[in-house]
């Protein structure tokens, strides 16, 4: 419905203010650290940091497979 009105496809407050207008909305407040991903390069990034911290935790190296 958002899209279709012809709002902004990328503007997450823009949205946020329209659904505060017609919905109920939560949020869950998050102290760690927080990957925004928004494409291939992000994700490969914030994959990066959780296997450092893994194997600098656990010893768990990472499996090498690709996506």
């Amino acid at each position: 419905d958002y899209l279709r009105q012809g709002n902004p496809q990328d503007a997450p407050g823009h949205f946020l203010q329209w659904l505060c207008a017609r919905r109920r909305v939560v949020a869950w407040r998050c102290d760690a650290e927080v990957f925004d991903i928004g494409n291939r390069d992000d994700y490969a990034r914030a994959q990066a940091e959780f296997d450092a911290v893994k194997q600098a935790a656990f010893g768990i190296t990472p499996w090498g497979g690709s996506w």
